[in-house]
């Protein structure tokens, strides 16, 4: 039987060989599996990794893996972590919800100059690869690039027990609409994540079943232990 968790229980969408991550995801995956794999995980073992990936709280730098800082880390696993208990929205509003962990310095808070000149940087940059930012240092683009989309703060802030803002819970609904509707195979399990841990009853009204099926293979363990 083919394994989905590495030594330190995280869980990966590929087999583990050895017992090494095969992802480089494993906190959200971890989070998904609260739902899909219920205490199957080792707690002091997460703790223990989160550690040597994070750089820094404040700013948040947090590495996807230990002493590996690229692929830079993404939106799903910072996410991941928040989900885990691992990070807070109080360490998140200190670094502006950017989440960016490499070194090159910028300036993380908004303002009107940074907005508009990220969003400059990154229509110059549409058609290229989602890596194409960090990989050629556009690091106008990065207070943008690297920032939680205003529906996911909504989420984590309702998660954290901070009230959102009218905007973002606006947001967050248009999101579940939209994701819901034609959103691709991460959206959804995203969604399906946020929905579960807010206790929303909309968690109710999604088709997390086909979703998960559709996400991961068939052997995968959280297929198999589907009810």
């Amino acid at each position: 039987m083919k394994v989905y968790q590495d030594l330190d229980t995280f869980y990966h969408d590929k087999p583990c060989i050895n017992g090494q991550p095969s992802s480089n995801n494993g906190y959200i995956y971890t989070a998904y599996s609260k739902y899909l794999a219920p205490d199957t995980t080792n707690r002091h073992r997460l703790l223990a990794r989160f550690l040597k990936c994070t750089k820094s709280l404040d700013p948040v730098k947090i590495n996807r893996l230990p002493q590996k800082e690229t692929p830079p880390c993404s939106k799903d696993e910072i996410i991941g972590m928040v989900s885990l208990g691992l990070l807070s929205d109080s360490e998140l509003s200190r670094s502006h919800y950017n989440f960016c962990n490499l070194d090159t310095p910028f300036e993380r808070k908004l303002s009107l100059k940074s907005i508009f000149g990220a969003v400059r940087a990154l229509y110059k940059i549409r058609n290229e690869h989602r890596n194409y930012v960090w990989q050629n240092k556009v690091i106008a683009g990065y207070p943008l690039a690297f920032r939680l989309p205003n529906w996911d703060i909504y989420y984590v802030q309702k998660y954290s027990g901070v009230t959102p803002s009218l905007m973002n819970t606006l947001l967050f609904y248009i999101n579940f609409i939209n994701v819901y509707i034609k959103g691709d195979k991460s959206s959804r399990m995203m969604l399906f994540l946020q929905l579960n841990d807010l206790k929303s009853p909309l968690r109710k009204i999604i088709p997390y079943k086909k979703w998960i099926k559709d996400y991961f293979p068939e052997d995968h363990t959280f297929v198999r232990l589907l009810k």
